[in-house]
């Protein structure tokens, strides 16, 4: 279905709804259990059991006929369907399926499929429930060779509403008769929160050296070990974001540099593997550090790094021991960004040095736009 089919479906569908005698509203349903059947192997000729989706409809009017809409059947099944309805209150709906036992009802093949598996499927909980709607005209015009007054005689298979898309939470009631389920958006399955992302005005909601943030060592030349190479990662900004060559250690939480509190540590003196300043690699226990050798720690695939700003040789102080190192942190604010980002930043492609280019963006997380009462740096 191209743009101008879509669009002249849903001119269809709107124009119909319109009318002082439209066509008959069909309403289908769709209960899919191939994501639970995924792990399942039903002791049955010794296969995969992959069902398709069960298909049904509850139309009184049309009780005992199966309808055939974008090639798929759906039978006629004594379902009651309630709570679908959207309010203006921003509370999500929570319908509920009814599906009850009807004398000759065994003897439909599907029917008798679904309900045999209830307890298989762990009674169907997290199946996905699909409601369409359509008006009658616009079902297929070949309704399994039967001939049905007002169904299917202006043909459009793309002729429907939007579809609402639900999960069975739980079975909310169950006798000898019928089998009720509640059903909840995706939404209330996942425990979302929306916006899922919170909005600081001025600080930066980043991991430090982390995704975002992406201040972090690109290249093993300029990197703390020959075998701690990072690759570029997507940025969140509307392009691709590239981890720098050259990302040194700056300042600490408080915006003040590492060049003054560890002796004669420079961030360009390390790039240049020069003089006192160089990258001994992860911390080991029992190795031997002086003023102004930088190591790291990792944890959960995060390096946190430390200049040493101890005079004179030690050994076995593990980081972050505040009199023998100095920790590369950000502060979380605009300041801080711009400490390692920008024209004035550490951030560079190339050497760093002399032949490096600045990062000329700034991806601070925060949304100094929401404020402005307060001043930021």
């Amino acid at each position: 279905m191209n743009k101008s089919q879509a669009e002249t479906s849903l001119k269809k569908v709107a124009s119909e709804s319109l009318k002082l005698d439209p066509s008959t509203l069909i309403v289908l349903y769709e209960i899919d259990i191939s994501e639970l059947a995924s792990d399942i192997t039903l002791k049955k000729s010794n296969e995969n059991y992959n069902p398709a989706p069960f298909r049904f409809h509850n139309m009184n009017s049309l009780n005992g006929v199966t309808l055939k809409f974008q090639s798929n059947n759906y039978i006629s099944l004594p379902i009651q369907a309630e709570g679908f309805e959207m309010n203006s209150a921003g509370t999500l709906p929570t319908p509920t399926l009814t599906i009850t036992s009807v004398e000759g009802l065994e003897e439909n093949a599907s029917f008798s499929l679904l309900k045999s598996n209830f307890i298989n499927f762990e009674n169907f909980v997290g199946a996905k429930v699909t409601r369409i709607r359509t008006f009658a005209k616009f079902l297929d015009a070949d309704q399994n060779g039967d001939t049905i007054e007002g169904v299917g005689s202006e043909e459009d298979q793309n002729a429907e509403f939007p579809r609402d898309v639900f999960f069975i939470e739980r079975k909310s009631n169950e006798n000898k008769n019928s089998i009720q389920f509640e059903l909840s958006s995706i939404f209330d399955l996942q425990n979302l929160k929306l916006p899922s992302r919170v909005i600081y005005a001025s600080r930066c909601p980043f991991t430090y050296r982390g995704e975002g943030c992406c201040y972090e060592y690109k290249s093993k030349l300029n990197g703390p070990t020959a075998n701690d190479n990072q690759t570029g990662i997507s940025g969140t900004f509307g392009y691709n974001a590239v981890l720098p060559d050259f990302a040194p250690p700056v300042a600490n939480a408080n915006d003040e540099l590492i060049s003054g509190k560890a002796g004669d540590y420079t961030p360009e003196g390390l790039g240049n593997q020069t003089g006192s300043n160089r990258f001994s690699g992860l911390y080991l226990t029992g190795g031997i550090y002086s003023s102004g050798d930088v190591v790291f720690i990792e944890k959960n695939s995060i390096k946190y790094y430390f200049v040493s700003k101890h005079t004179g040789s030690f050994s076995n102080v593990c980081p972050p021991h505040s009199t023998y190192w100095e920790p590369d942190q950000c502060s979380k604010t605009l300041k801080g960004c711009k400490l390692r980002w920008g024209n004035s930043g550490k951030a560079f492609t190339g050497d760093g040095i002399t032949s490096g280019t600045a990062k000329d963006f700034l991806p601070f997380g925060g949304f100094p736009g929401t404020n402005t009462r307060t001043s930021i740096n």
